[in-house]
């Protein structure tokens, strides 16, 4: 064998290797390219040191997007909705027949504006299928966005359908009845509401609420009471209980009720608006006058407020209330 044959015989497997080695390169830079186009461009306030983030970031650079979710969502949490839609579209081209990614753009182009966009997007979610209520509900909060009520109740309905503990979706959907004068669906839905979920404060308050502006004290006070009881936190049912009681005459309980919420909260101003209304309404002077004393140092009621209770004080009483 001639040396140029032999030569031949090893450089051309050698070059062979090596011109596999390029074209491996090459395809990795290529995808290492493509992948860093998957992480969005942080938005200038955002260039603090963020390790977490910077993890986030380079994960999504090695390849791997499972990450890309966490991402999208915590730009949106922390408000940046340029740097979070721009990852959702990114899951959208990924996985282009998940609903939720084509709900979140909606709802991010609505936000900016893009009103005829974020309504095909949000349509294209429904026909693609949405995961669970809480997307259902999501949806129909961006048709009520967009100025759909017919869609928003339809949305409602296969949220609660898919999760009933949703309450803020039941008292939703039973707005949107009301709203429309749709007296027998509110029912129905309120009744199944209560239902599912028989111990919810908002369904008692709006029962009871309901009842008060029925006079039905007897009623509203039920209510009020078994949200007091459950959620004491809740001021709402502290006075609400308190005026039916002064509605029902049964006026040293309701007293006794406020003056416990005052224990609690000596700056309660409703409380003690309402005593002393309760209190010139029986022309009790001298509680009256405590009152007013001790309603001076309350910052928060306004002039308005003060106006009302001077006007109520001099009608009962033929003159102003005491100064200090």
């Amino acid at each position: 064998m001639r040396p140029a044959q032999w030569k031949l015989l090893i450089f051309v497997p050698i070059l062979m290797l090596v011109g596999a080695g390029v074209t491996y390169w090459i395809q990795w830079s290529k995808l290492r390219a493509k992948w860093a186009e998957w992480v969005p461009e942080r938005p200038p306030e955002l260039t603090e040191t963020n390790e977490e983030l910077a993890d986030w970031e380079e994960q999504i650079r090695t390849g791997d997007w499972s990450v890309l979710p966490t991402l999208a969502g915590w730009y949106r949490a922390q408000g940046q909705p340029t740097a979070a839609l721009a990852a959702f579209e990114t899951l959208r081209e990924l996985d282009g027949d998940n609903g939720a990614w084509w709900l979140a753009t909606a709802g991010l182009n609505a936000q900016q504006g893009e009103r005829r966009l974020a309504g095909s997007q949000l349509q294209r979610a429904r026909e693609l299928g949405l995961p669970d209520g809480r997307s259902h509900a999501e949806a129909g909060r961006l048709s009520e966005v967009l100025g759909d009520q017919v869609e928003a109740k339809e949305d409602y309905r296969n949220a609660v359908a898919q999760n009933p503990a949703l309450v803020p979706v039941w008292m939703r959907l039973i707005a949107l009845y009301r709203a429309i004068g749709d007296n027998r669906a509110a029912r129905e839905a309120f009744e199944t509401a209560l239902r599912e979920n028989p111990g919810a404060p908002a369904l008692l308050l709006d029962r009871a609420r309901r009842f008060r502006e029925r006079r039905n004290w007897r009623q509203a006070l039920l209510d009020f009471e078994r949200v007091r009881e459950s959620h004491p936190e809740l001021p709402e049912p502290w006075y609400a209980s308190a005026q039916a009681l002064f509605e029902l005459d049964r006026y040293e309980e309701g007293r006794e009720l406020l003056a416990a919420r005052l224990a609690i909260d000596p700056q309660d101003r409703t409380a003690l608006m309402l005593l002393c209304v309760e209190a010139i309404a029986k022309q009790d002077r001298a509680e009256s006058d405590r009152l007013i004393q001790q309603m001076r140092d309350v910052v928060s009621i306004s002039p308005r407020e003060w106006a009302r209770l001077e006007a109520a004080y001099r009608q009962t009483f033929n003159e102003a209330p005491p100064e200090t």
